[in-house]
């Protein structure tokens, strides 16, 4: 009996994608957009109403959930825009983004790496050390922190500089605490929740 109505539904839904499918051609004289299309289109919107995208350059293939940016923005900052504007989309299930940027106004890289330097000076979150290597307006950053959000506070200082074309964060973790210092402050953690708690 229950394979009976599997049966009865795939047949209901197949004939209701065939009348929808018939009655979209009979309204346009065309045969209705794929899934691909769909979320291609979908995507674009999403580009074209963001306000940090100029998608007027920008182009958008989708195959099975995977999206491809192509085309040309002004710089590294609206590239990592609609990368998160396309990523907003459902149906996204990954995205190639191969964006390529065209500034406005090229810089030299003893520029952006003297605007870099100084920009990581001037975060009080970047301990003193961070190296700064350029070639052709993309960005890599060396050295040695203790903790995560102090090497995602470097590669945030740097990113947004104009003339910068993309940034390689290989700067790398060496937390002073060992690992039997964290357990013990784990312990000492438990026992003051449970002091506080009786």
């Amino acid at each position: 009996k229950r394979m009976d109505q599997v049966c009865l539904i795939r047949t209901l839904t197949h004939h209701m994608k065939n009348h929808a499918s018939a009655g979209y051609y009979a309204i346009t004289g065309r045969e209705p957009p794929s899934d691909d299309q769909r979320l291609r289109d979908s995507v674009m919107h999403q580009l074209v109403a963001d306000p940090q995208v100029d998608a007027s350059l920008v182009g958008v293939s989708a195959q099975e959930g995977i999206v491809t940016l192509s085309g040309y923005v002004n710089s590294y900052a609206e590239k990592l825009a609609a990368e998160r504007s396309c990523r907003r989309v459902y149906g996204v299930r990954a995205l190639a983004n191969e964006l390529e940027i065209k500034l406005a106004v090229e810089r030299i890289d003893p520029d952006i790496a003297r605007d870099a330097l100084e920009a990581l000076k001037n975060r009080i979150d970047v301990p003193l050390g961070i190296a700064v290597t350029i070639r052709n307006g993309h960005l890599t950053l060396s050295g040695v922190v203790e903790w995560m959000y102090q090497k995602m506070a470097a590669e945030r200082a740097v990113k947004y500089l104009r003339g910068v074309k993309g940034v390689f964060n290989q700067i790398t973790l060496k937390p002073v605490v060992a690992p039997h210092d964290v357990q013990k402050r784990i312990i000492e953690a438990l026992h003051r929740h449970a002091d506080i708690d009786a």
